[in-house]
């Protein structure tokens, strides 16, 4: 009875590389499983060491790993398609903070760029000291899209985007600064790798190239570069511009990750936190135009 479990399993398992063919030879997966089967379960059947219990759990466990291959390799296949056919709504966060002589534009930006889904636009107004809340609010009431809020106090960008994220509905996430040194005609550009199925996350990189980009200050330049290169030093990332406000992620995922800072030091902890999250998350730079503002 023992031999007959034992043959049966490794003539199952002999049937693997048909399965295979009938995928393609990119199918790695499977072909891996089918050299280990066919190394091992002769081991398995000659060893009079080996008791039967071992043999036919390690025969099962083999059918077992071929068929989770199998299923991964169907969902890497399926993926563009299952990613396309979900993404119904972006959601886009404008963090805003004394931004009344930008607002309105930055608003109009959003709202005319075309994008084949439905638009989610909120905006955490942080407790600003001009008139910013009041074309927020002025917005809101004649265009359904906005949505505004309102923080108690003054407590900064992270935790006006942690606001914001607590409100999502759609499927992707953009977050946008309300000062106009982002521009929304970015957006098809950032979205595209998630229509293609293959990324999670995208940041948007000043210092990618191909686009725009405004000349100021040398040594902000550096500053920023060099804070990315900590950033990749401790993450083990190789992006170009952690600083970055055009940060874009699967809303699923984003609201899975704990934020803890407030302020600027939002940056950093997303970052560090999407390299560490489990499963790994596939992350994307796009090249972007930069509009930088002067401090005059």
């Amino acid at each position: 009875r023992h031999a007959e479990l034992v043959e049966g399993s490794a003539g199952m398992l002999h049937n693997i590389p048909v399965t295979v063919a009938a995928h393609d030879y990119t199918n790695l997966y499977g072909i891996y499983i089918t050299f280990i089967a066919h190394s091992l379960l002769p081991v398995l059947q000659e060893s009079g060491e080996l008791c039967r219990f071992s043999r036919d759990v390690a025969s099962r466990l083999l059918l077992l790993l071929s068929f989770q291959f199998e299923i991964d390799y169907i969902i890497f296949i399926l993926q563009p398609i299952i990613s396309i056919m979900k993404i119904r709504t972006i959601s886009i966060i404008i963090p805003c903070y004394n931004e009344a002589d930008t607002l309105d534009k930055v608003l109009s930006a959003v709202l005319n760029v075309q994008l084949p889904y439905t638009k989610e636009i909120i905006i955490i107004d942080d407790c600003s000291t001009d008139s910013s809340f009041q074309i927020i609010e002025s917005n809101s009431k004649d265009i359904p899209e906005i949505t505004a809020y309102r923080q108690d106090k003054n407590m900064g960008k992270g935790a006006a985007i942690r606001t914001g994220i607590s409100h999502v509905t759609g499927d992707i996430v953009i977050i946008q600064d309300a000062d106009l040194e982002y521009d929304p005609e970015e957006y098809p550009s950032l979205i595209k790798p998630f229509e293609d199925g293959v990324a999670d996350v995208v940041y948007g990189s000043r210092f990618k190239g191909a686009h725009a980009e405004r000349i100021l200050y040398f040594w902000h330049s550096m500053g920023n570069k060099f804070l990315t290169l900590l950033s990749n030093i401790m993450t083990n990332l190789n992006l170009t511009d952690m600083e970055t406000c055009y940060k874009v992620f699967r809303s699923d995922i984003i609201q899975n990750i704990s934020i803890a800072e407030n302020r600027f030091g939002f940056e950093p902890e997303i970052t560090a936190k999407i390299a560490a999250y489990k499963p790994r998350l596939r992350i994307y730079e796009v090249g972007i135009s930069y509009y930088g503002r002067t401090y005059e």
